[in-house]
């Protein structure tokens, strides 16, 4: 299955130019309506016809118009020409690939709701012959009569550049569609009700018309989709519904994924996110509805993450994990993930590349002594040389019982590893270091031979904290009197203001370009690719950093509650 580059086009440029619109949300408030970030308590009408089983819809309830001129006009004058070029880029590229001039063609008519959707996983139902999802974009119409002449136009258009189109009247509803050619993919379009469609094949078309008449067949009507939404009660701008067990088919097809990490066996489960606006950034409020017969209750936490002592030793910039008991939180994390051998084999391949990187055994020799408040960090490139260093900082809760754990940990680098520990210092703190030493010979007797190493780990601890990382540099960058800590940065601080009291962990990536790094040391995610760049990169200039948390109150079986903060420059 190759994904339909033309058609994702016009959805991306038209989920980007709303989202570039939040890149001065932090100063709209001063400057226009408090409606913007007050949200819409409204549900996608799309999912009206949309089939229950889709894998992946995206709705946004806002005119792109409306954010857009609200962000220049609250932008700062100096940064206003650059956003404008941002959007003049996305429109450009709307206009190279789909002949639709924004401004003139889809400006005029365009109402508050834009729905994406991958209706379904295989249009013909015939897996020998490859999977070929169905696409489907849906945008709402505040003017009928300018909408059907937007499409009468656009089609008009496509017959000039070279296609070949085909009329089809369908249980009342006129279906336009060109065939696909090599030049260009098949596209499909009709007017149903107040939104123009679009879809990769007429058989799209035909199922949303289906699914229309027949309320039960509908995503709307999903008790998953529906409930969850109405535990989703803050404002929206947008909805995200996931449909994991259906999403799994397409991980080998699609290329996203590397072809041996097998998603076909994902669970039966729904993930609805509700797309938020702070004063600083977008809010995603997320529910995970796991099948209560499968699903393992999970009792909150007793330390709440957001109190975590051991995340201000690391340094700004860095990508990092906070929480408390990282024993109890793995046990809990293998537990529910049970149920689930594909995502259970992910986590897997995960810890075993761990532990072959680091020599020892982490669920083994590390969780199990971990019982205090800990935080895992990817630490910023201070030089190239420092590229994927890596800090792990445990509370020293049972100084007797982590004394012994790490005198097993050398042990074991010595024995298993093979690797030569030694001491050296940082100031007055003391360094274990385990280093591979190698000699390269020389056949000269009358030379000395020369030994190299290279360091695998380094440890060390204070009365208060125990600390890991892959270099003596990492480590030099905690202790050392230098530390500019993530908790004493102004997006820290933003972010984590809004991370729920009930949370029992948290990461935070204080610069986005952590995440390209973390996702480069997982084989089955460097295939995750987000084309073409010209959309996305405009995008990613203006994440400032994102918070991810999760809260369980314990209560609701098969129900976890997430949310992820994206601030905003």
């Amino acid at each position: 299955m190759k994904i339909n580059k033309v058609f994702i086009s016009i959805a991306i440029a038209a989920t980007i130019l709303l989202v570039i619109g939040f890149t001065a949300v932090g100063n709209v408030l001063s400057a226009s309506p408090g409606d913007l970030l007050a949200g819409t308590q409204a549900k996608p009408i799309a999912a009206k016809f949309l089939p229950k089983r889709s894998p992946l819809v995206a709705s946004f309830l806002v005119n792109p118009d409306q954010l857009s001129l609200f962000t220049k006009l609250a932008a700062k004058p100096g940064d206003r020409a650059a956003i404008s070029n941002d959007i003049n880029s996305l429109k450009r590229q709307l206009k190279k690939t789909w002949l639709i001039d924004y401004d003139k063609d889809l400006s005029p008519w365009l109402d508050a709701e834009i729905t994406l959707a991958v209706t379904t996983t295989d249009i013909d139902r015939q897996a020998e012959n490859g999977l070929q999802p169905g696409y489907l974009l849906a945008l709402a119409s505040k003017d009928d009569k300018a909408a059907k002449q937007f499409s009468e136009d656009f089609w008009q258009k496509q017959a000039i550049a070279g296609s070949d189109l085909v009329f089809e009247q369908y249980q009342g509803i006129s279906i336009i569609y060109a065939t696909a050619s090599s030049k260009r993919p098949g596209l499909s379009g009709t007017i149903l009700g107040k939104f123009v469609l679009f879809a990769n094949n007429p058989k799209v078309i035909r199922n949303a018309i289906n699914d229309l008449q027949v309320p039960d067949l509908a995503l709307a009507n999903d008790p998953t989709y529906s409930n969850s939404l109405k535990q989703l009660k803050d404002g929206r701008f947008g909805v995200a519904f996931v449909n994991l067990s259906q999403l799994g088919y397409l991980g080998k097809s699609s290329g996203l994924v590397d072809a041996d990490l097998d998603l076909s066996s994902l669970p039966g489960s729904g993930l609805v996110v509700n797309l938020g606006l702070t004063e600083a950034g977008i809010r995603a409020d997320a529910i995970l509805a796991l099948d209560p017969d499968q699903a393992v209750n999970v009792s909150p936490a007793a330390n709440k993450a957001i109190e975590n002592k051991a995340i201000a030793l690391i340094p700004a910039g860095s990508a990092a994990i906070a929480g408390h008991d990282l024993n109890q939180t793995w046990q809990k994390l293998v537990a529910a993930l049970e149920p689930y051998p594909a995502l259970g084999g992910i986590l897997d391949n995960a810890i075993a590349k761990l532990n072959r990187s680091s020599g020892f055994d982490l669920p083994a020799e590390v969780f199990n002594w971990v019982k205090g408040d800990y935080a895992i960090a990817l630490l910023p490139d201070a030089n190239p040389s420092d590229a994927n260093s890596w800090v792990f900082v445990a509370q020293n809760s049972d100084p007797k019982a982590i004394d012994a754990a790490i005198s097993d940990l050398d042990q074991s680098a010595r024995t298993r590893a093979n690797f030569t520990v030694g001491e050296v210092a940082i100031g007055d703190q003391k360094l274990t270091v385990w280093t591979r030493l190698n000699a390269v010979g020389i056949s000269n007797q009358k030379v000395a031979a020369q030994v190299t190493g290279k360091v695998a780990a380094v440890h060390g601890q204070t009365p208060e904290y125990v600390f890991i990382a892959n270099s003596i540099e990492a480590l030099d960058r905690i202790l050392g009197d230098k530390l500019k800590p993530i908790t004493k940065s102004a997006s820290y601080k933003t972010a984590t203001a809004i991370v729920p009291t009930s949370s029992s962990g948290y990461a935070f990536i204080d610069n986005p370009q952590a995440i390209v790094n973390l996702a480069q040391q997982f084989p089955s995610l460097k295939n995750l690719q987000l084309k073409p760049r010209s959309l996305w990169q405009p995008l990613l200039s203006h994440v400032k950093a994102i918070d991810i948390t999760s809260s369980d109150d314990g209560k609701s079986a098969g129900l976890s509650r997430g949310q992820m903060f994206i601030s905003l420059n």
